[in-house]
C-alpha cells in the first residue's frame, strides 16, 4: 500500500438557504483531555464474548459492552492507570439503557465516592459534568430502562492526569481564542475564491473573513455561510456569487501519513447543504 500523508481541510458548502454554520471543537471540550481510551476495564457481567467490557473504550462506534439482560444491578469500571483529575464523563448508550444509576470514583477500586447519580435516565447520550479525582471511574446501573440488561456503545472520561496511553499526541487546535478571532495563523491557511477551481460546482465562494471563519469564544471554530455579494464575487460557476462561506486547510502547516484524527464537529441540516472534514493527500 503506498504510503499517502495527508493534510486536513474544513470547509462549509452551501447551495441555499443562509446563513448557516458548521462548527468545530479539536477534542469534547477546550482543555479536556480523553483518559479512558483503551485502558482496562472490569465488568460485573458479559451478554456474550462479543459483548465485552473493552469494547466500551476502544473508540469504536460500532463495537459495545452489553450485561447479562434482565437483572441489576450491573456495572463496569475502567481504570486510568493512577489519580486523575476528572471533570466530564460521556456515556453513549446502545437501546439497553440504565434508567437509575451512578457514576462513582475511587482510587483503590474499594472505596467509592459520589460523581454523579439520575433516576431519570431516558438512554441515547448523557453527557455529565464531574468534579472529582480517582483512578477508578464506576458506572453502577441500579434500574434498567428496558426489560434488557445494560449496554453502552463508548464510557469516555474526560480530564487530566492518569497514566499515558500508548498514543502521542502530535498536532491540536482547541480554538480557544476570544470570540470574533481567526484560526491561527500557523496551523490553518485558506482557500479563496469560487468555481470552476474547486471542482465541486460549488455556488459559494470562498473568503478569509472572520463573518465566515472565526472562534466563538467558547472553545469552538464557526464556519458560517452568509446570503450576500461581495467585490469579486462574479466568477462563480452559475453566473455571479450570492453566498460566501470558509475553507480552511492545514496545507503547508502539518501533514501527517499514520495515526487517529479526531474532531467534533457540529454540521447544519438542510436541502443544499454540503459540510465537510477531509484528509486529503498533501500533494492534491
Amino acid at each position: 500500500m503506498r504510503r499517502t500523508s495527508v493534510a486536513i481541510i474544513a470547509v462549509s458548502a452551501i447551495a441555499l438557504a443562509v446563513p448557516t454554520a458548521l462548527t468545530i471543537n479539536a477534542h469534547a471540550q477546550a482543555g479536556d483531555v480523553l483518559l479512558s481510551r483503551d485502558k482496562p476495564v472490569t465488568v460485573s457481567s458479559i451478554e456474550a464474548s462479543s459483548f465485552g467490557g473493552a469494547l466500551a473504550v476502544d473508540g469504536n462506534a460500532s463495537t459495545r459492552w452489553a450485561s447479562v439482560e434482565g437483572h441489576d444491578p450491573e456495572w463496569i469500571t475502567v481504570d486510568l492507570g493512577s489519580v486523575a483529575t476528572i471533570n466530564r464523563v460521556l456515556l453513549k448508550w446502545e437501546a439497553a439503557y440504565a434508567k437509575a444509576y451512578r457514576v462513582e470514583l475511587s482510587d483503590d477500586n474499594q472505596t467509592w465516592r459520589p460523581g454523579y447519580s439520575t433516576s431519570t435516565g431516558n438512554g441515547a447520550t448523557d453527557d455529565l459534568s464531574i468534579t472529582g479525582t480517582g483512578r477508578y471511574v464506576r458506572l453502577y446501573g441500579t434500574q434498567r430502562g428496558t426489560e434488557w440488561g445494560y449496554s453502552l456503545w463508548e464510557l469516555e472520561v474526560y480530564g487530566t492526569g492518569g497514566a499515558p496511553s500508548d498514543w502521542t499526541l502530535t498536532w491540536q487546535d482547541e480554538f480557544n481564542d476570544a470570540q470574533g478571532t481567526r484560526p491561527s495563523s500557523s496551523k490553518w491557511v485558506y482557500d479563496t475564491g469560487g468555481e470552476p477551481q474547486w471542482g465541486n460546482e460549488e455556488w459559494q465562494y470562498y473568503t478569509n473573513r472572520t463573518q465566515n471563519v472565526s472562534t466563538d469564544g467558547q472553545g469552538n471554530l464557526a464556519i458560517t455561510a452568509r446570503r450576500e455579494r461581495l467585490p469579486g464575487m462574479e466568477n462563480c460557476q452559475y453566473g455571479t456569487c450570492d453566498i460566501t462561506s470558509g475553507r480552511i486547510t492545514t496545507k503547508g502547516k502539518f501533514n501527517q501519513a499514520y495515526g487517529r484524527f479526531e474532531a467534533n464537529i457540529k454540521v447544519p441540516a438542510g436541502q443544499g447543504l454540503w459540510p465537510a472534514f477531509w484528509m486529503i493527500d498533501r500533494k492534491s
